[in-house]
């Protein structure tokens, strides 16, 4: 492991924990913390769309000849946008929520799956160089990266839950609105404000899916296993997103000088330092949110 692999994760680790770890910690006192997860979802969007885009353009001029019309359009840059969109949304708002929910062991775990993630972005697209073009081995390297960490996490994460799933059987003499009355009482945060209200949605769809375990399915069924699994499929999406900052870092860092590289820090370490004043200043300012 040389050193700028090294000097890469840990700058990676930092900037995709600090900005959750950020959150967690200021949410408790202003809905104002969900600025600190903004610089995370800029660099989620530009850690995805930029190996996709390269892939999809590779794949792209292999197909399209070079002086038809529509070669200027088939570059793939839309469809990269409209994935890295999609992911860096869903990515952000289920690890706000899992950075509120989970326990120690399982915080445990999905920082192993993030730096694990990372170090998978590092090292993954030199391996996959082997077998792919270089268009597209950085896509396909923190791709399998990150699945051949989930391979490893998932299961172990799968069995810390367990017992969750377990403790569900509570719900097995209630109806579904009560069942849903009760975990909303439960898990839903006292304090209210828009983030609360967002909250209850995920935690109604909760509601709906330990019913379903804990009544229909049964707990010692394979459906309870299931959604065991299932629950544990946040350790992919944590190393995925990780990798993808992971990427970002290292291109940022080992692009020629010149102006976008110069403006790489600026815009990797900016938002994160304004917002993250911001939102202190604003939890100072107006504790109760």
């Amino acid at each position: 492991m040389n050193v700028g692999g090294v000097v890469v994760s840990l700058i990676a680790i930092a900037t995709t924990l600090f900005p959750v770890a950020l959150w967690r910690l200021l949410y408790p006192a202003s809905d104002w913390a969900a600025l600190c997860l903004a610089p995370l979802a800029l660099l989620l969007f530009e850690g995805i769309r930029r190996p996709l885009a390269a892939a999809l353009r590779a794949r792209a001029e292999a197909v399209v000849r070079h002086d038809s019309p529509i070669a200027r359009f088939a570059t793939g840059q839309l469809r990269a946008a409209v994935h890295a969109t999609l992911f860096a949304g869903s990515a952000v708002v289920v690890l706000a929520w899992q950075a509120l929910e989970a326990s120690w062991t399982e915080a445990l775990i999905l920082a192993a799956a993030c730096a694990a993630g990372c170090c998978a972005a590092v090292y993954a697209p030199r391996r996959a160089g082997s077998h792919f073009r270089l268009a597209v081995a950085d896509h396909y390297g923190i791709a399998f990266g990150a699945l051949g960490v989930a391979v490893v996490l998932v299961p172990l994460l799968a069995w810390v839950n367990w017992p969750f799933v377990v403790c569900s059987g509570e719900f097995r003499e209630l109806g579904l609105q009560a069942t849903m009355e009760v975990w909303l009482e439960k898990r839903l945060p006292s304090r209210g404000g828009w983030i609360a209200e967002g909250l209850a949605l995920m935690y109604a769809i909760e509601a709906i899916q330990v019913f379903a375990v804990a009544r229909l399915w049964g707990l010692g069924s394979a459906g309870a296993l299931l959604y065991s699994v299932y629950l544990s499929l946040v350790a992919y999406l944590v190393a995925r997103s990780s990798a993808a900052v992971s990427w970002f870092v290292r291109d940022s860092l080992t692009r020629r000088r010149g102006t976008g590289a110069k403006a790489a820090p600026i815009a990797f370490w900016g938002p994160i330092g304004v917002l993250a004043v911001a939102t202190i200043g604003a939890a100072m300012i107006d504790p109760s949110g």
